[in-house]
């Protein structure tokens, strides 16, 4: 059985209060292609991931064991790290690159131009990577851009994911990233003591047309599992990896389908019910709310990036209403996080102030704001539309911790600010009211709340 060698060179550690190094970011994606290529291909995977960017250490990990292609899904950031690697064994195996970064539109061909590759997937690759090592193996393999091809006799069922296998959950792996620390502790009365988070994939692709993100350009349609294919997963790693599991359901948009959303509700009720978080946009309901609650996802993380409704709708955004959105999760008792962006192109401290006054101005609170810097990652509306200037730096600082556009202020003051907003928003007098309120609504979100607030300390 030939064996191909997922090389994950993403880079995102964190550091927990006990000193602890964690794995950042969960690769269920490359999970799932993993667990795909075994079933359907018929391909032993191993699965290497060195958290180094030290290119020697990640070579001899590849080495260390059979090879006979090397699977490359690099972020824009460590891009450089994987062609390195891809340098290392170009000429003995194939060389495949894919994920987000070469997978996304037009980066595909800019990728495989480039030279190192002998192939490269070309959106989700579930289905395109099985295909390909078939064809490896049949010495019918072309060189250059490849996608999945239709399968005989299509799909006809509402749930085309669940002809899919499960993501292996490659043990090593699992267990630096499951005991990473939890910023929001779920309340008591839904788990006595959770340890560990882990994340399900309920979806792929997405109905929204953000022009700052490319999970719609992987996947333009928005496709399920079933609820009961996704429950019994969870069931699954709750006995595998348990107890003490919090499950982030990493739909790119969790609301795109409200029957879906409340079936997934019941059977996570009825069977669990499941510490969870979960990625909704504004169009929210007091039902599907209450059915959520119910279900046990404690967090709703909405990506408010801008404080105007009319720069949301000329990004991209579906129309929605956050006033209601924040508003009727702070009824049902669930936490919110609103994801929020600067460091956009041309931006300058003025623009910083008085988006900063449109942020207070808002008649509504987030339990947590998160304040990222805008990227123009590869592929995206916004990445294709850049001018020669646009950008200061390249792909390797491609974080959104790292200003990338060309602004009226430097990295420091931007670090400066971004922190002024975060810390202003959190202990603002109407942030203390909104919590205390919260809590006197709600009490079983004492802790959690209190715990954020030591943590962000």
């Amino acid at each position: 059985m030939p064996t191909i060698v997922f090389v994950d060179t993403d880079l995102s550690v964190v550091t927990d209060r006990s000193g602890q190094t964690r794995i950042g970011r969960e690769e269920i994606g490359a999970q799932l292609v993993a667990a795909c290529v075994e079933q359907f291909a018929g391909w032993s995977v191993r699965y290497v991931r060195q958290d180094t960017a030290q290119v020697e250490q990640i070579i001899s990990a590849v080495k260390a064991g059979d090879c006979d292609a090397v699977a490359l899904f690099p972020y824009s950031y460590t891009k450089s790290l994987a062609d390195r690697v891809a340098e290392n064994f170009k000429g003995k195996v194939p060389i495949i690159y894919g994920g987000y970064h070469a997978g996304v539109g037009r980066m595909a061909k800019v990728v495989f131009e480039e030279g190192r590759a002998d192939f490269v997937v070309k959106g989700r690759g579930e289905r395109a990577l099985p295909q390909l090592l078939d064809d490896i193996s049949a010495g019918s393999a072309k060189r250059g851009v490849v996608q999945v091809r239709e399968l005989s006799g299509g799909c006809q069922s509402p749930y085309p994911l669940d002809d899919l296998p499960w993501p292996l959950r490659f043990e090593e792996f699992m267990a630096r990233f499951t005991k990473n620390e939890i910023l929001f502790a779920p309340p008591e009365t839904l788990i006595k003591n959770p340890t560990k988070r882990i994340t399900i994939a309920g979806s792929f692709g997405c109905d929204g047309r953000c022009d700052y993100c490319s999970s719609w350009i992987m996947s333009p349609k928005t496709l399920h599992r079933s609820p009961t294919n996704i429950v019994d997963e969870m069931c699954a790693l709750d006995k595998r990896f348990g107890p003490g599991l919090v499950y982030i359901i990493a739909n790119p948009l969790f609301n795109a389908d409200r029957g879906w959303v409340m079936e997934l509700c019941q059977q996570m009720e009825k069977r669990g019910p499941f510490p969870a978080f979960c990625l909704p946009d504004f169009n929210l309901d007091r039902e599907m709310v209450q059915a959520m609650k119910r279900a046990g996802i404690f967090m709703a993380m909405m990506g408010l990036e801008f404080a105007r409704t009319d720069v949301r709708t000329e990004r991209g955004k579906r129309p929605g209403n956050p006033e209601l959105a924040y508003g009727l999760c702070d009824e049902a008792g669930i936490l919110t996080r609103a994801y929020f962006m600067i460091g956009g192109l041309g931006m300058t401290a003025t623009d910083v102030e008085a988006e900063k006054q449109a942020l207070e101005s808002l008649p509504f609170r987030a339990d947590q704001l998160r304040v990222s810097f805008e990227v123009p990652f590869p592929g995206t509306v916004t990445a294709n539309r850049l001018n020669p200037g646009d950008t200061i730096t390249g792909y390797d600082d491609y974080t959104t911790d790292k200003v990338i556009y060309k602004t009226g202020m430097d990295q420091k003051q931007w670090d400066r600010a971004r922190q002024e907003i975060v810390s202003e928003y959190h202990s603002a007098d109407k942030q203390k009211r909104h919590y205390a309120d919260k809590i006197r609504r709600h009490p079983e979100l004492e802790k959690s709340i209190l715990g954020f607030l030591d943590r962000i300390e």
